[in-house]
C-alpha cells in the first residue's frame, strides 16, 4: 500500500470563516512539501484539491488546479473497530493516519 496525506493548516478554527496558512503534502522521502503562497487555486471552498501524481518513481500527493471530485470525509474514530484494527496492524503499511503514527506525522509536517 501507498499511503499518502495532505495537512492543511489554517489561521484560527475559532473563526467562521478560517483560511489556509499552509498546504503540507507528503513526499515518499517521507518529507514534506510546503507550500504557502497562491493558496486559493488550489482549493474549492474549504477543501483542498489534490492529485496523486507518479513522475519516474514512486507515487505522490501534490496541490492540484483542476475541479475534481470531492471524497468523503471519514473520522478516525467513526471508523468501525475492524477497520481501526486492520489499519493498525503489520499487514497494511505505513498508515500515517493510525493510532502509531498520526501524531509524529504533524509534528513532521508542522511549517512553525
Amino acid at each position: 500500500h501507498d499511503w499518502q496525506n495532505a495537512v492543511v493548516w489554517i489561521n484560527n478554527p475559532a473563526l467562521a470563516s478560517p483560511k489556509p496558512v499552509t498546504m503540507e503534502t507528503f513526499t515518499s522521502e517521507e518529507s514534506y512539501d510546503k507550500l504557502t503562497t497562491g493558496l486559493e487555486k488550489f482549493f474549492n471552498g474549504t477543501s483542498p484539491k489534490l492529485t496523486s501524481t507518479r513522475i519516474l518513481g514512486p507515487v505522490f500527493l501534490r496541490p492540484a488546479t483542476d475541479p475534481g471530485v470531492f471524497q468523503d470525509l471519514v473520522m478516525w474514530d467513526r471508523l468501525p473497530a475492524p477497520a481501526q484494527t486492520a489499519l493498525n496492524g503489520p499487514d497494511i503499511g505505513r498508515v500515517s493516519f493510525n493510532d502509531d503514527r498520526f501524531q509524529k506525522k504533524l509534528k513532521e509536517a508542522w511549517p512553525f
